[in-house]
């Protein structure tokens, strides 16, 4: 009976003995099912960890381990399990393909899945949900140069040259990179305002004669609700290369402003002015005096020229202050007969002066 078993092991098939087989099957089993135990410990730790910490990465790595199918590791047991086997060196090739193709896959798509947690997790930041678009952009970029990588290393190793194939990806990249020259422009423009935050969605900016609040940033374009109500668009190359007024990241609002009083105000009124001006703007809430002085000698008014600040970005607390002032002006002034100039001119006429006599003929 051992002797017919031990004749039943020795048997020869494609080069092994099936005592052979049977030691690569049970290496097998044994390499499948303690990836798999070890699998199942690492996700059941994971979890109790996960819950206990606020940090990302061992959610991610969760994520990772979840996503892993029995197919990925019965693939590295089998290669494994092979390899004590002699095999006809075009299959040992084609089998090592397979594994690197198999490793190649599990790596990428690891990285992959950290990417999109990455992305996940900024999103979830309301103050980076702006950014989404251009970041979900530059993980599918990622992941593709990612795969073009992986499948360049699968060819190579399969004895592909892939030089001439590298060439011409790169020729024709030129050649599209020339073709989108315009809207590449507008892509890195886009990610030039996202990492240098210029302005961000919310904010009340100027650019050049057009004002608005940014509503949008996208890849190509950026879109403001200009104060008329109309939607503006720019392209993202146009902001990145002109001067920008962010009123948002404003913390408080210089006002300068003139005012012309007539030149027949009696001198002692044209002194108590300054002064007059002062206490009016004093009076009023989240304010800060600057100065007020008779500024100059105008073509039809004594002008004085006041500044103060608005301790506020809101151009209506702004709006509403100034309104006050000129209410209070406008009262002051008149309780003291004092009269607001205007633009006028006064003619001068001057008599002639009569003719000299003439001697009489004689």
């Amino acid at each position: 009976m051992i002797a017919d078993l031990i004749s039943l092991f020795g048997m020869q098939f494609l080069g092994n003995s099936l005592y052979q087989y049977t030691l690569a099957l049970g290496l097998f089993l044994a390499i499948f099912l303690g990836l798999h135990l070890l699998l199942l410990v690492l996700r059941n730790r994971l979890r109790v960890f996960a819950r206990k910490t606020k940090t990302q990465a061992d959610d991610a790595l969760l994520r990772i381990l979840d996503k892993k199918h029995p197919l990925e590791y019965m693939g590295i047991a089998l290669y494994i399990a092979l390899q004590t086997l002699t095999l006809d060196p075009l299959l040992s090739k084609v089998i090592f393909i397979g594994f690197l193709a198999l490793m190649t896959y599990i790596v990428i798509d690891a990285i992959s899945a950290l990417l999109t947690s990455f992305l996940q997790r900024i999103t979830a930041d309301e103050n980076r949900q702006a950014a989404a678009p251009i970041l979900l952009n530059l993980t599918v970029i990622g992941k593709a140069l990612l795969w073009l990588f992986g499948i360049f290393i699968v060819l190579s190793n399969a004895g592909i040259d892939i030089t001439s194939l590298i060439a011409g990806l790169g020729i024709g990249g030129i050649a599209v990179a020339l073709a989108l020259q315009n809207i590449l422009s507008d892509l890195f423009s886009s990610f030039a305002i996202h990492f240098d935050k210029p302005f961000l969605v919310g904010d009340l900016i100027v650019v050049g004669d057009k004002t608005g609040v940014v509503e949008k940033i996208g890849i190509k374009t950026t879109r403001i609700r200009a104060v008329q109500g109309e939607e503006i668009v720019f392209a993202n190359k146009q902001l990145t290369e002109a001067q920008i007024q962010n009123f948002k990241k404003m913390r408080e609002r210089r006002v300068v402003f003139s005012i012309g009083v007539t030149y027949e105000t009696p001198y002692q009124l044209l002194q108590e002015i300054p002064a007059l001006l002062r206490s009016i703007i004093e009076r009023q809430q989240t304010v800060r005096f600057d100065r007020a002085h008779f500024a100059r000698f105008d073509s039809s008014a004594l002008t004085f020229e006041v500044v103060y600040y608005v301790l506020s970005d809101n151009y209506k607390v702004y709006m509403d202050i100034q309104q006050q002032i000129n209410f209070a002006i406008l009262q002051a002034f008149t309780e003291r007969n004092i009269s607001l100039a205007y633009p006028t001119q006064t003619l001068y006429l001057q008599p002639a002066s009569p003719a000299p006599n003439k001697p009489a003929p004689e």
